[in-house]
């Protein structure tokens, strides 16, 4: 028995050592750091400063269309600066000066004056109270500029506005970062080469009307048809546009597949696709009969939106037209699908279709 005890514990012993060793020999299956560290470090001198809580370092470069100062990475000296402020001072990022330098022009590249400005920026609570959220209302001048300046915050947002006309879509929708200097959104103010906003003019509008809601299409045939100058816009008969899914039959709402939507105008509509952000006057040419998206390995709850122009000489209207498709709708039992619509017509066979919520007929005809 004791010699047995012995050898149990000699074996002990040897098995011990040699798993020690193994691990010596093969720190590679130590704690490795966040592999996205690792590979922002790869190629670069060592670092002395210890900013470790940096996982969000992303692995392809940083694109900053407002800094003047390239980024780099984690190898960047500012992260020195940045660490010894947020030693001596957590909130330092919210006392960053700010100034913002803007121009508005108009979709021919002029200047646009008496434009409204809405700036607001996040400081601290102890200099500007309440939330440490601050507004403020600027006007552009006879040259389209405008500044902001003499204030600090972490980050700063901008919408630009003016009566009679569109807002063009925003870069970040007006956001800007100053004191993360690892953000995307981060600028370096430039007074010689400001921020530019484009308004774009509205038309004269027309009496037109509009159309916002949502439709349920039903399985198994996923098939319906739309009125665009009679309620209900939803029918079961062919009238000016047909929506048509297609998809496997095994298709299933929890795992990607792919399927199709085919739009098809009926009863004398054409169609044409549209990539305008304001779709405000219809083409003359380009329209066909049916418009069509194949979407490839999608899961069920994405949105997908199609936008087109649709023109019926028959029924003498113009339309433009938003659709966006879900395939498994809630309200349909995770079986049929969904469709919303926005709609701007003009019934007098004219393709202005600018909309003016004072010259909508229907809204007008309730009164």
């Amino acid at each position: 028995m004791i010699i047995s005890r012995k050898i149990f514990a000699f074996v002990c012993l040897f098995v011990a050592a040699v798993t020690v060793g193994w691990w010596l020999t093969h720190p590679s299956q130590s704690f490795k750091p966040p592999t996205q560290i690792v590979d922002a470090q790869k190629n670069t001198p060592p670092k002395q400063n210890t900013i470790q809580s940096v996982s969000f370092e992303p692995k392809a470069a940083i694109v900053q269309l407002y800094a003047r100062t390239p980024y780099l990475g984690l190898a960047d000296p500012r992260w020195k600066e940045y660490e010894a402020k947020n030693k001596a001072d957590p909130a330092h990022e919210w006392k960053t000066p700010i100034e913002f330098y803007g121009k508005v022009i108009d979709e021919h590249d002029q200047p646009v004056e008496g434009a409204t400005i809405e700036v607001s920026w996040n400081g601290t609570i102890e200099k500007y109270g309440r939330d440490g959220v601050v507004h403020r209302t600027l006007n552009s001048n006879s040259s389209g500029l405008f500044s902001l300046t003499g204030v600090e915050g972490k980050g700063v947002t901008v919408r630009v506005t003016k009566k009679g006309y569109h807002n063009r879509k925003t870069w970040n929708n007006g956001s800007f970062e100053y004191a993360g200097f690892w953000e995307p959104i981060f600028i370096e103010p430039d007074k010689n080469n400001p921020v530019v906003f484009q308004l774009v003019k509205r038309r004269e509008a027309e009496p037109t009307y509009h159309l916002d809601g949502r439709i349920v299409i039903q399985s198994p045939t996923l098939e319906t048809h739309l009125d665009l100058l009679n309620k209900p816009v939803q029918r079961d008969a062919p009238s000016d546009l047909q929506v048509r899914i297609t998809r496997a039959p095994d298709a299933n709402h929890e795992k990607p597949f792919d399927w199709k939507i085919i739009i098809e105008g009926t009863h004398g509509s054409e169609l044409v696709e549209s990539s305008e952000e304001f779709m405000t006057l219809a083409p003359n040419a380009g329209y066909k009969t049916r418009i069509e998206q194949d979407h490839k390995g999608l899961r069920s709850n994405q949105w997908q939106k199609m936008r087109f122009y649709v023109r019926n000489t028959a029924r003498g209207f113009y339309a433009a037209v938003e659709l966006e498709v879900a395939l498994y709708y809630p309200f349909a039992g995770n079986k049929g699908a969904g469709l919303m619509i926005v709609a701007t017509i003009n019934p007098k066979n004219s393709p202005n279709l600018e909309y003016d919520p004072t010259k909508d007929i229907r809204e007008m005809e309730k009164k």
